[in-house]
């Protein structure tokens, strides 16, 4: 019962984070419109990006702590890893809305006397609406092509063994833009990772980092 609960949690959060990103991609015309003719950027002041079919390109990386929601046996050692990180890549497609490439490694954490590891590759759309001048919040939808490792301590009956599989992936973040091309980003991100012998869990990955744009 907890299990459907939680589930249907996932799946709410995954449809309100989607209906923003559409609403965001909607309203855009009209939000650029009533802004002036003058607002949206040239031809010439359009940025290149890494990715095909967008302009206005970024990269970024960022640092902080994860949070790995899996099973722990009592008495054993089970702590999450001291610090996890990103690397990413994205490009837009208007100017309230993109798409972000990523590489996610959390920490080894320390788990039933052994370690637990676990990396992922990301894709994910994602929605910007401006807070003022300087700062723009930011959602995120996708998905992650996580891979897993559990090693509990030798001779204990616990999940071990690796996995890899696609899940959902969602977060939202804001960004402080400091300069035409710089930025200070907060992000809150979580995963639908899958471990050996334990399912699929929620893996939460909150980060500070800096982002340059083209």
């Amino acid at each position: 019962m907890r299990k459907t609960s939680a589930n249907h949690v996932k799946f709410k959060l995954a449809t309100a984070s989607t209906a923003a990103l559409l609403s965001i991609a909607m309203a855009a015309p009209a939000m650029a419109q009533s802004q002036g003719p003058d607002s949206g950027p040239t031809a010439s002041e359009l940025r290149h990006s890494w990715l095909p079919y967008t302009t206005s390109g970024y990269v970024g990386a960022s640092i902080g702590r994860g949070e790995l929601n899996t099973s722990c046996v009592a008495g054993l050692s089970c702590e999450d890893p001291d610090t996890s990180g990103k690397i990413y890549t994205g490009g837009m497609f208007n100017p309230y809305l993109g798409i972000e490439l990523g590489y996610i490694q959390w920490g080894d954490a320390d788990r039933n006397g052994g370690q637990q590891k676990a990396r992922g590759v990301n894709a994910m759309l994602t929605g910007f609406v401006p807070l003022g001048p300087m700062f723009t919040l930011v959602g995120k939808v996708g998905a992650t092509y996580g891979f897993t490792k559990s090693q509990p301590v030798v001779g204990l009956v616990a999940p071990s063994g690796s996995e890899d599989a696609f899940g959902l992936a969602y977060g939202a973040g804001l960004s402080f833009d400091f300069t035409r091309n710089w930025s200070a980003t907060l992000d809150w991100e979580r995963h639908d990772l899958k471990f050996a012998g334990d399912g699929r869990k929620d893996v939460d990955l909150t980060t500070v980092g800096l982002k340059y744009r083209f």
